[in-house]
């Protein structure tokens, strides 16, 4: 192997992905350290071929001084690396056979755990959810821990959590669909949905607007890693989790040059940490139910003499209709429906009791908007017509 301290250029091997947004912010973090030591050269190489044939290729001749492995590399490849005796740091990737190399080897990884608690802790903010569920596209280790820091942050709070891996579901891609679809339309409303990458946020989503579920009023959805050709154009756009690409790449760098300046190798894995959380129309913070009853009460009041719905309601507080129903139901215990009758109701009573107006007056100012819509309602509720019910109650007050 070549001196290392007689050349002043260092050759490094870099093998990332950069059609992923990850792949992109790791080597933007590559380049930061770079800015500061302008005597490496970057040999850049995207595919797993590609590594395949450098590293077959080159590691003979000794072109390298350093290496960071940045995706899943072939059986091939990694018994060469395991083989090599050069500075190597592994980002994101596990191999056994890697763990004993005869090179000194740093291990850096996302702390994923620390990714799924951060879902959790953003649900557990925003709004009070009736379900939270976790949907990975994949059974692989990342995948793994996200899902299950996610679940262990929801159980300290006593929160349950359901946990399905697309992958794992058996079936042709319209059979899967449809147990999807099945899955988020039996999910008690409003859900908390994590998605433990943007694909299968992007998923998700799709198989929720076909069924027509709204989120974020049906379901509230977040994804990871903040792909923003997926997640700012989707409709509505999703909010995503930044892991800590960027300091990842910058990290593996700084540890590169200490093990090819010959410093000792970390004992353990190096963890990064999450940055933050883009919050976008997907995870919209859900208004606290006694306050968005408050507001339910307060609409019903100022139009109750109006052809008054529930949707009117829901689409006015720019929530859905389910979760309009589903928290007054919580809080008041009877449905918006009949919250309005009764004001229609008590108006009605007044009018007929205090007024003169006619049963036809009385019934457009409450709401009924006709006089057969009044006279049914009262022959159904108190066993006599409205006028009967002002003849009762007129007399009654005359003999007080």
């Amino acid at each position: 192997m070549k001196n290392k301290n007689s050349k002043k250029q260092i050759n490094i091997l870099v093998a990332v992905k950069i059609s992923h947004t990850s792949g992109r912010d790791l080597l933007s973090g590559i380049f930061k350290f770079l800015e500061a030591n302008v005597s490496w050269q970057i040999h850049l190489v995207q595919t797993t071929e590609e590594f395949s044939a450098k590293l077959r290729e080159q590691f003979n001749q000794n072109d390298f001084d350093g290496i960071i492995a940045t995706f899943p590399i072939s059986d091939e490849a990694i018994d060469l690396l395991a083989a090599s005796d050069l500075p190597t740091v592994l980002v994101n990737i596990e191999d056994k056979r890697l763990l004993n190399r005869n090179g000194k080897t740093s291990f850096i990884k996302n702390d994923n755990a620390a990714i799924g608690k951060k879902a959790a802790n953003l649900f557990l903010t925003n709004g009070q959810y009736a379900s939270f569920v976790c949907f990975s596209n994949s059974d692989s280790r990342w995948s793994y821990e996200r899902s299950k820091g996610f679940e262990d942050a929801l159980k300290e709070n006593k929160k349950d959590c359901l946990k399905i891996t697309i992958d794992t579901i058996s079936g042709e891609a319209q059979e899967k669909s449809k147990i999807l679809q099945d899955i988020l339309v039996q999910t008690p409303k409003p859900s908390a949905i994590y998605a433990t990458s943007d694909e299968c946020a992007i998923e998700i989503l799709k198989e929720a607007n076909t069924k027509k579920i709204k989120i974020p009023y049906d379901i509230g959805l977040l994804g990871t890693d903040n792909d923003e050709f997926l997640v700012s154009h989707s409709n509505p756009p999703i909010s995503s989790i930044v892991p800590g690409h960027t300091k990842m790449g910058l990290r593996a760098a700084q540890e590169l040059k200490k093990l090819v300046d010959g410093d000792l190798v970390p004992e353990k894995p190096i963890y990064i940490s999450p940055v933050n959380i883009i919050e976008r129309m997907s995870t919209k913070p859900i208004m606290p139910g006694n306050i968005l009853v408050k507001h339910i009460k307060a609409y019903i009041k100022a139009n109750y003499n109006k052809r008054l719905r529930v949707s009117d309601i829901a689409s006015h507080l720019g929530i859905s209709k389910r979760l309009a129903e589903l928290r007054f139901k919580q809080t008041e215990g009877f449905s918006i429906h009949k919250a309005i009758e009764e004001l229609r109701v008590r108006e009605a009573k007044k009018l007929l009791q205090k007024s003169e107006l006619s049963i036809t007056e009385i019934a457009k100012r409450t709401g009924f908007l006709s006089q057969n819509r009044l006279a049914h309602f009262f022959k159904q509720h108190f066993s006599m017509s409205p006028t009967r019910w002002r003849e009762h109650h007129i007399a009654k007050d005359s003999k007080h």
